[in-house]
């Protein structure tokens, strides 16, 4: 893509021209839970991936025999073994179904529907705990004994009522991104470039769909975030208020 087609889209840093110096003028966006908030503030989004930490996956692909075996008459089952399989085999086409990376979109709304459609901050670890939590109350064999001995944390995740999320980053570096999809991130940085000029007061709807991956963590001072209520719930849209988190005024405790 020619350099002066993304010009109103991101700006130079002071201390060098070259495009990956480039910061990215709109903000960006990443919806998660209240799982994994103390971890993004004290060390940034996407310094850990407690996707690959937690075993996540180990444990989604040891789940699905055991739904398609006593799960097949839920509906649970019904609405969300299709999309699950494709989670656990990790593929990526028309949707994203790949899991472990840190995901930002340009849209708030995209990044609100993402933390508050997926309980635990996750696609892949809210699907895969909703699964268990059948399997569990069904006592199937294995469940409650090997598969607990094997994933302690997240059987500990079940007992959690974690709160939808949002992190907001601005001034990303466009070194940090690539598509979402895995490609060079020109042609979503494009979009936006185009969007800006053409619709610089309707950016919230033409960028649902334009998301990124990130490749290194922005640093705690850099992001910040907000807890989501959401008022009023539809399958695609939401009615929410922010309420913005002050990272100074942190406690912490535990009930007697």
């Amino acid at each position: 893509m020619p350099q002066d087609a993304i010009q109103t889209a991101i700006r130079p840093l002071a201390n060098g021209d070259l495009r990956l110096n480039e910061l990215l003028r709109v903000p960006l966006y990443h919806g998660t839970s209240s799982i994994f908030l103390e971890d993004i503030l004290d060390l940034g989004l996407g310094a850990k991936n407690p996707i690959e930490q937690l075993g996540v996956l180990e444990l989604a692909r040891e789940i699905r025999p055991l739904a398609h075996q006593y799960l097949a008459d839920t509906a649970t089952y019904k609405s969300r073994i299709g999309s699950f399989e494709r989670m656990t085999d990790q593929l990526a086409g028309h949707w994203n179904y790949q899991h472990g990376q840190t995901y930002l979109s340009a849209c708030r709304g995209t990044a609100i529907r993402y933390a508050s459609s997926n309980r635990y901050g996750s696609e892949l670890l809210t699907n895969t705990l909703d699964f268990l939590q059948l399997l569990l109350d069904r006592d199937v064999p294995t469940v409650a004994d090997s598969l607990y001995r094997a994933h302690r944390a997240l059987f500990g995740l079940l007992d959690i009522s974690p709160a939808p999320v949002l992190i907001k980053s601005e001034g990303v570096p466009v070194r940090y991104l690539i598509d979402e999809d895995g490609g060079d991130a020109a042609g979503a940085i494009g979009w936006i470039d185009e969007m800006m000029a053409e619709y610089p007061d309707k950016l919230e709807t033409m960028l649902q769909q334009t998301n990124f991956r990130l490749l290194e963590p922005i640093s705690p001072g850099d992001v910040s975030a907000s807890l989501i209520n959401v008022t009023r719930f539809t399958p695609h849209s939401r009615e929410f208020v922010l309420y913005e988190l002050d990272q100074t005024s942190r406690q912490g405790g535990e009930t007697p």
